[in-house]
């Protein structure tokens, strides 16, 4: 959430090895929070293999994805004859759409899993969020580049958002059956 233009914004500061420090212990705060969400949630879960295999797959995906996305910015870059800029940008806005519509897939399929409900591509309730999570992450792409100071605080946003409407969206479907059934 911390870059270091937004930090020299607020804080007017000139020692770059205390912003970077700053950022490392952030990451290194928030990849431990993770870690222990995910472990939590791996505790409870009864189908472990299920669940290892898709973040295996998940992992997978984000790395190739980078890969690939890299080759096409040097392929841009070496052949169209643009700025490193503006090539740049157009490789962080796909690597965001992408990377935020499969970070989503592998918590919805998470969810599914330790709800022992099928995953469904072809859901209705499925593609309507999935389609939300593509426009959120548009509309966050948009303002970040035309307000670059505040595009941390709206990616962090957006990823919050991401993280959280699948649970939301499925813990109201859920409450909705249990009230039904009484």
């Amino acid at each position: 959430m911390l870059n270091k233009t937004f930090l020299e914004a607020v804080f007017l500061t000139s020692r770059g090895y205390r912003l970077k420090a700053l950022g490392v212990l952030c990451l290194l705060t928030g990849m431990s929070i993770l870690i222990f969400i995910f472990y939590q949630f791996y505790k409870r879960i009864v189908c472990k293999r299920k669940i290892a295999k898709a973040l295996v797959y998940y992992v997978l995906l984000v790395v190739l994805s980078g890969i690939l996305l890299g080759c096409l910015g040097k392929v841009l870059y070496d052949y169209l004859g643009r700025d490193y800029k503006s090539i740049k940008q157009v490789i962080w806005l796909l690597t965001t759409l992408i990377q935020g519509t499969l970070r989503f897939i592998f918590i919805y399929y998470c969810l599914m899993t330790y709800q022992s409900t099928k995953f469904e591509w072809k859901s209705k309730r499925f593609l309507k969020m999935l389609l939300g999570i593509c426009l959120l992450l548009s509309f966050s792409i948009v303002f970040s580049i035309v307000y670059p100071i505040f595009s941390s605080p709206v990616m962090f946003l957006s990823d919050i958002i991401i993280a959280t409407s699948s649970v939301y969206v499925e813990g109201v479907k859920l409450k909705k059956e249990s009230c039904i059934a009484k």
